[in-house]
């Protein structure tokens, strides 16, 4: 971003929007499009209920690059599979975060006393030099982009990372094997 805010580079690619941030308050502006969209999860101990409406109050984590993403108090880490690990064991109240990056950790690690629930889906965005938006490069690529998902092959190119927000929860130590078939069973008919 440093290079486009110094007027030697047309764009960076990506940057999460920050709706706690006024735009004109930025030393750069974010394009007309938006590229993709990223799901945000706040992760707690399924043994202890938090309230969103009351996030100052719980000792929250996030990664270290995203905390001016919050208007509560929420500290920084700079491990996720640590931040997931301490709320799996009930040392910290939440972790919120990308769900691309922390649901294969969760799975991977057999992660079981994690609750999932949305917490804010974000807009991802080109960086402009500042007064960028609406002019000549932010045309050229919204017009790419248009063109693009057009022919169908932005969703394909997207599809990993652009999804919509999947309620899924980890399973419970006492779900056997056949509780999960016979649900998946149930489920399909």
């Amino acid at each position: 971003m440093y290079y486009v805010k110094i007027g030697k580079a047309d764009f960076h690619i990506p940057l999460i929007k920050n709706p706690t941030v006024s735009e004109d308050s930025l030393d750069y502006d974010h394009s007309a499009e938006t590229i993709f969209h990223v799901n945000f999860v706040l992760y707690s101990n399924k043994n202890k209920v938090l309230h969103k409406q009351r996030l100052k109050d719980y000792y929250i984590e996030t990664d270290l690059a995203h905390t001016q993403y919050f208007d509560f108090p929420i500290h920084p880490s700079s491990r996720i599979k640590s931040s997931l690990t301490k709320v799996n064991m009930g040392r910290t109240d939440g972790f919120i975060f990308a769900d691309t990056a922390s649901d294969p950790l969760i799975r991977k690690h057999n992660f079981k006393n994690i609750r999932r629930e949305l917490y804010q889906v974000f807009e991802v965005k080109i960086v402009l030099p500042k007064g960028g938006q609406g002019g000549e490069t932010d045309n050229i690529l919204t017009s790419e982009i248009k063109k693009l998902r057009q022919s169908g092959r932005y969703e394909n190119i997207m599809r990993s990372i652009d999804r919509p927000y999947d309620d899924w929860q980890p399973q419970s130590r006492c779900e056997s094997v056949q509780d999960r078939k016979e649900k998946k069973s149930w489920q399909d008919e």
